[in-house]
């Protein structure tokens, strides 16, 4: 089955189910969004937040960083109290949040959960810009708690929100484009999908926000085609998220190489999207998918690589 085969089957998918339309991106806060991760034993996590724009005036940002799980609920360390931080950084400046490994998995060999990052200004100067921590740049590191030594980085891509009278790309729209990745034995390549759906504030309704946005995800090899388990199931999914909610999908390099192969390619594909609405409806309530592909040492179950694709659509500046 081709690229373009397998994208319309999906958008047929996508297409049948109808839903409303979700309001535009408020202008501040500004909360630049991670994907889902994997944590597992001997693993800590850290995430830091530089206020990168040295030309602003030297009024704080205030930053809060919050750990959530796959379903968007908050993650809770062992004494019962959310997994979270705040602080003022000034610009060059970068706060930080480490989160023992402990802390996340509890009794569990590995979890998956995604950061969520909020900036505010408060310069309180009327000459300011309208937003100056647009320019905060998060980074999340995944280190070897024995070595300290960081063995999974991720630097989400910057995604510019629609303005006012601006309008998200036309539905379906795919979140990202992937590359291909090389599989060898032991290996899986894990597809994340994450909702990070806004929450009500001045722009957004509760109301504005569909109930589920239905998405495809897929495994192509390097020529298009689409790849199939050793039970001989095509790995694909077509599936309904909701909002704050996660899926995903796994290609297992054991499952693919056959016939004595020493590797496999694999792309990681992705559609989401809604049936158009009324025409004075926004075209695209699913914006905001964030999709990540992990590489997971089967041995230690630890996440080695973390891809995470710019937006392949962004809106148009008028």
């Amino acid at each position: 089955m081709k690229t373009a085969s397998l994208v319309t089957g999906l958008a047929l998918c996508v297409a049948a189910l109808p839903l409303a339309a979700q309001g535009t991106t408020p202008p501040d806060p500004i909360r630049p969004t991670f994907g889902l991760v994997g944590l597992s034993r001997g693993q800590s996590a850290r995430v830091h937040v530089l206020w990168g724009d040295p030309h602003l005036p030297p009024n704080p940002c205030h930053v809060s960083v919050a750990l959530v799980d796959a379903t968007g609920a908050p993650l809770l360390d062992p004494r019962g109290a959310a997994i979270a931080g705040d602080g003022s950084v000034r610009p060059g400046e970068a706060f930080r949040l480490d989160v023992p490994g402990a802390d996340l998995l509890g009794t569990r060999g590995r979890r998956a959960f995604r950061a969520l990052v909020t900036g505010v200004s408060a310069s309180g100067d009327p000459h300011a810009p309208p937003n100056p921590c647009k320019s905060l740049v998060p980074t999340l590191e995944l280190y070897e708690d024995e070595s300290l030594r960081t063995e999974a980085f991720y630097a989400p891509a910057a995604e510019q929100a629609p303005s006012p009278g601006q309008q998200i790309p036309p539905d379906p729209v795919r979140p990202a484009t992937f590359g291909v990745m090389t599989l060898v034995q032991g290996q899986t390549a894990r597809l994340n999908l994450a909702w990070d759906a806004l929450p009500p504030g001045p722009t957004v309704t509760a109301a504005d926000t569909p109930a589920t946005c239905r998405v495809g995800l897929a495994f192509l090899d390097d020529k298009a085609q689409l790849l199939y388990d050793r039970n001989r199931q095509p790995l694909i999914a077509v599936r309904d998220l909701r909002p704050g909610g996660a899926t995903a999908i796994d290609a297992v390099a054991d499952d693919l190489l056959v016939n004595g192969a020493h590797q496999a390619f694999v792309r990681a594909a992705v559609i989401a999207g809604v049936q158009p609405g009324p025409p004075d409806v926004p075209p695209n309530p699913c914006y905001g998918i964030v999709p990540t592909l992990e590489l997971i040492d089967g041995r230690t179950a630890r996440t080695t690589h973390v891809y995470a694709p710019a937006p392949r659509f962004l809106p148009a500046v008028q």
